[in-house]
């Protein structure tokens, strides 16, 4: 399966998210802190990361960029009470998927699959779920 990386400050999602993906035979890093998120980034490999947007210190605009920085492929996950309000900076930026809190799991994992099955860098050397420059990221709403 797959290595995921999340992130976000509430603990109940962070515990939420990776009892899900463990479950289904993931294995999962889990951070409190976007700092912390960024370190592991740089220094390891994850087939895809899912981050908050709003975290104190280093947010979730950080972890995008340190993504797309040292795991140009990765499937870039972002979840956010108010995502709507930032799909366009975070598709420019180089989001996958962008999920309403509360997000649709399913939903996530089933994007994060054809993400990853998808196979290798595009052309871009960026996720494959990535939309077209210039539209929105693939963007998961509420239910």
């Amino acid at each position: 399966m797959a290595r995921f990386l999340v992130v976000d400050d509430d603990s109940l999602t962070v515990h939420g998210l990776t009892r899900l993906l463990t479950e289904d035979g993931h294995e999962v890093v889990p951070f409190m802190a976007g700092a912390e998120a960024v370190e592991a980034i740089a220094r390891e490999s994850f087939d895809a990361v899912l981050t908050d947007l709003e975290m104190p210190h280093i947010d979730g605009h950080a972890v995008v960029q340190a993504t797309r920085t040292h795991l140009p492929t990765a499937c870039l996950v972002v979840i956010s009470s108010r995502a709507e309000d930032h799909a366009e900076a975070l598709a420019r930026a180089g989001a996958c998927i962008i999920a309403d809190k509360p997000m649709d799991y399913e939903g996530v994992t089933n994007s994060v699959h054809q993400c990853r099955a998808r196979g290798g860098p595009g052309v871009s050397g960026r996720c494959h779920m990535r939309a077209p420059h210039g539209t929105a990221p693939t963007q998961l709403r509420r239910k």
